[in-house]
């Protein structure tokens, strides 16, 4: 490589010393011109569907779906939970009409529960037993919702219920223990912060319990904009704006969805990155500054790597125009693996400065000295990179590209922008810091040569056998912050049945195969529920039709009760208590338990706020009205609401119609999963089992687990070709088998060793991380390349572990760890996932690179074929 290195001083040595500063300024003007390309050109999609070649038959099923049914996919999912049925139902009512006040920032707009169409039918959709049980409450409580409508207060619902109690049978007052026990937690809880409210429907129901949480979904699809790293970030914004007025005690409104949790991923992922960069910032610049000595080098070498920066990315805007969330990484490979050079050549310079030589001496040797190992860490780098170019995963095979060439970028500003920069920054600066000289300060390490190949070889042997259990966790929810709302949300759903994340969809354009196809999948095993356009058809409708016509008969001449209290006086009110309590007295109601219980609370109640001032008086009193009977309107207006009759298909919305049948006659069926399957092999099963029915079932659940067998794919295929490709480049070079073998020891070691501690650690492979490989990848080439180059180099007899290019690997890759461990603490968890395992594969590299790499080298320095390569 002599030839090599004494043509690139030849040319290069003239430009340093005559013609820098016109260097400095062409590089200058370049990246000036650099920026305002990239601020012209480059942009970000954020779509990851579209990291995934067009061509693949998922993303092909995935894309002929959303076509076919756009308002199915990419949404936001609003979420209002609360104990209160009626009111959870009615702010999902409000919620969604204030949103579709915005049609330029959401697409669609719907709330399943609160559709016009099944408000009206919706005793339809009950079981004919529920139904019935509806019908014999609604009767009993018929009365009291018509006196209640013309005396909504607390002094007419114990004026009623004195009434009631008065002329009802033992039996009858037993039959109403539900509703007393129901407002004994009312008024249990009057002195409480949180108020208890009762829900009048549940008590018509017949449900249990007041503290069980309800759902209610506001779905919207919305207008979204790739071009911006947060796509979502106008709709997310708005429904805060509209659904945060809801939230208070009784109603909690969240947001969660595809959609939803991608913008909260991004600001999570955003967040941990700047608190990394700071991190990363402050401690590469005190490495640097332990390992150069001198903020003049330091300085050119942080000014070179910007500039490389601006250059890669200026390519990355001519060749790619768009960033995917993958490719948006070139610039962590890039600073990772671009600084390296620089630290090699500055050591470089800094040994021979240390000896004595002058500045332009010591400039030129390094030069000399470093090229042909940066040449060949390039080419070697650079080919491990472009093979991810040709993989069918769109987001690496971009990454790849982009990598590549920026390796050549990196070598060309440091054999040409960094010297310059050096020179005219007049170059060494603090030699008499002797700090960090070399790595170890003896020999001690060439002792333990055997005892270091041999457990080498030992725990090679145990880390491939272990390296057989490594997973890939294809799930992006797994990657998010499971604190973030849309997270937290989702994983709640889960576990209460509520919702799931995960389906199936098959199309069919027969409408016989339609309602086969769909009891056949209700068959299989791991099914919760399958859903077709007929699902909201009421089945059986004849028989509970009238059920409900005598339902609706008995509403007749109720009306619709307003949600106003009737305002009646305190001492009315309280003597309304009063009354009540003393008729509960009697022995007749002390015989029922739930009555008994509910007059001696009543009474406590009674006796505790006789002794408060007016105010506090009516402000307990008040809050005992409005957790007993703020619920009752909301009851008694969706019962006058609900008036069904017979329904047909062609009664059936458009709203729901476009949901579940094509412009062009497709039907759609969706498949959901039991809740309890949720691990990948699960979930597998799942889907083979539904395959057997309907081979050309897709959906979300086939996108995610066919996505992640595509980037295993791609990633096994790219190290392949990469080993293959840089093996052959290496042996044509050197025509040294075993040097080939020492400079690709470190990188397969370190890679067997970190892919064996992922699963000792219980470290899965996901999306985030994997793209530690190629950063990997680079820096072990790199480092084989350097060590072996300078074994065989012949500069003189220190141990290798004495010499700069040992203190280069050692800083350089602590600038790597530094760099990017701190990313272990991100919020973000495949973000974290990414930190620890690049931590985890740093480590390993130098271990392999200063540690056994050195003990399997020929013990002569000057027995390396590279010398020979050297020479010719």
């Amino acid at each position: 490589m002599n030839k090599i290195a004494n043509g690139l001083s030849a040319v290069i040595t003239p430009l340093i010393f005559k013609y820098s500063g016109l260097v400095i300024m062409v590089f200058f003007i370049l990246a000036t011109l650099g920026m305002f390309y990239v601020s012209r050109h480059l942009g970000v999609n954020s779509n990851t569907a579209e990291m995934f070649d067009e061509s693949l038959e998922f993303r092909k099923s995935r894309d002929r779906y959303k076509e076919l049914f756009p308002f199915s996919e990419d949404n936001i999912v609003i979420v209002v939970s609360g104990s209160l049925p009626e009111l959870i139902s009615a702010t999902a009512d409000s919620i969604a009409e204030r949103l579709q006040l915005h049609p330029d920032i959401f697409a669609s707009v719907f709330q399943p529960a609160g559709d016009p169409y099944l408000k009206k039918n919706q005793l339809l959709f009950l079981d004919t037993a529920a139904l019935s049980k509806v019908a014999v409450q609604v009767a009993k409580a018929r009365p009291m919702m018509s006196f209640m409508s013309e005396n909504y207060s607390l002094r007419g619902l114990f004026s009623f219920l004195g009434l009631m109690t008065r002329f009802s049978s033992p039996v009858q007052l037993e039959n109403m223990g539900s509703m007393y026990r129901k407002m004994d937690s009312v008024l249990l809880s009057n002195a409480a912060v949180d108020t208890v409210v009762m829900s009048w429907q549940l008590l018509m129901s017949n449900e249990p319990g007041i503290h069980q949480q309800h759902y209610n979904f506001v779905q919207v699809t919305p207008v979204l904009d790739y071009e911006s790293v947060r796509p979502a970030k106008k709709a997310v914004e708005t429904i805060r704006s509209v659904t945060g007025p809801y939230n208070n005690s009784l109603v909690k409104v969240r947001i969660t969805g595809k959609k939803a949790m991608t913008y909260e991923e991004m600001g999570s992922v955003m967040d941990g990155a700047i608190q990394a960069s700071l991190l990363a910032l402050i401690m590469v610049s005190m490495v640097l500054w332990l390992g150069l000595r001198s903020f003049r080098l330091i300085a050119a070498s942080l000014l070179t790597l910007l500039i490389g920066l601006i250059l890669t990315a200026a390519f990355s805007a001519w060749a790619v125009g768009q960033l995917n969330m993958i490719s948006v990484a070139f610039a962590v490979l890039y600073i990772g693996l671009g600084i390296d050079y620089a630290i090699h050549l500055c050591l470089r310079y800094r040994e021979l400065g240390l000896t004595g030589s002058a500045m332009q001496v010591a400039l030129t040797e390094s030069i000399k000295y470093i090229a042909p190992a940066l040449l060949l860490s390039t080419l070697s780098t650079a080919i491990g990179f472009y093979a991810f170019v040709p993989t069918e995963f769109t987001g690496v095979s971009e990454l790849g590209l982009i990598a590549g060439t920026g390796m050549f970028i990196s070598l060309l500003v440091t054999l040409t922008l960094l010297p310059c920069l050096i020179w005219r920054m007049s170059g060494l600066s603090g030699t008499g810091h002797r700090a960090f000289t070399s790595v170890t300060k003896g020999p001690e390490l060439e002792m333990f040569r055997p005892q270091i190949r041999y457990t080498t070889i030992l725990l090679s042997i145990v880390a491939v056998v272990v390296l057989t259990r490594v997973k890939f966790d294809p799930d992006p929810i797994n990657l998010r912050d499971p604190d973030s709302e849309s997270v937290a949300t989702v994983r709640e759903l889960m576990r209460t049945g509520s919702f799931t994340p995960w389906s199936l969809n098959v199309l069919t354009r027969d409408s016989a195969q339609l309602e086969m196809l769909t009891t056949q999948l209700k068959t299989v095993p791991g099914v919760e529920r399958v859903l077709n356009v007929g699902s909201f058809l009421p089945k059986n409708q004849n028989f509970k039709l009238v059920i409900a016509d005598s339902l609706q008969k008995k509403m007749q001449g109720l009306s619709r009760m307003a949600h106003q209290f009737e305002a009646v006086p305190i001492a009315d009110q309280l003597k309304s208590i009063e009354v009540f309590c003393s008729l509960l007295n009697s022995p007749n109601y002390q015989s029922i338990p739930a009555i008994r219980e509910f007059g001696r609370h009543l009474h406590q109640f009674k006796d505790s706020i006789g002794n408060l001032d007016p105010p506090m008086q009516l402000k307990s009193v008040l809050k005992l009205q409005f957790g007993l009977l703020y619920t009752l309107p909301y009851t008694v207006n969706l019962l006058l609401n609900s008036n069904p009759g017979v329904v047909k298909y062609q009664d059936l919305p458009v709203s729901i119609k476009q949901r579940w049948v094509s412009e062009n006659g497709d039907y759609r069926i969706q498949i959901f999963p039991k809740s309890e399957i949720q691990s990948n092999r699960q979930l597998r099963d799942f889907i083979n089992k539904v395959h057997q029915i309907a081979p050309q079932a897709s959906g979300d659940l086939t996108v995610t687990l066919a996505s992640g067998d595509s980037v295993v794919k791609a990633f096994k295929q790219a190290i392949v070709y990469a080993l293959i490709a840089i093996f052959l480049m290496l042996l044509l070079y050197l025509r040294s088998i075993r040097d080939t073998v020492y400079i690709l020891l470190p990188l397969l070691l370190a890679g067997v060793f970190t892919g064996a501690a992922t699963v000792v650690l219980g470290l899965d492979f996901n999306f985030a991380n994997i793209i530690a490989i190629p950063v990997l990848l680079g820096l072990g080439v790199d480092n084989g390349v350097h060590i072996v180059h300078r074994a065989g180099a012949g500069l003189d007899n220190k141990p290798l572990l004495q010499t700069s290019t040992a203190r280069a690997i050692l800083f350089s890759s602590l600038t790597t760890l530094f760099s990017f461990g701190n990313l272990a603490f991100s919020p973000h968890r495949g973000t974290a996932s990414m930190g620890l395992l690049l931590t985890i594969g740093v480590v390993f590299v130098l271990i392999t690179t200063l540690l056994v790499l050195p003990a399997f080298l020929d013990k002569s320095p000057h027995s390396s074929s590279v010398e020979s390569a050297d020479n010719t």
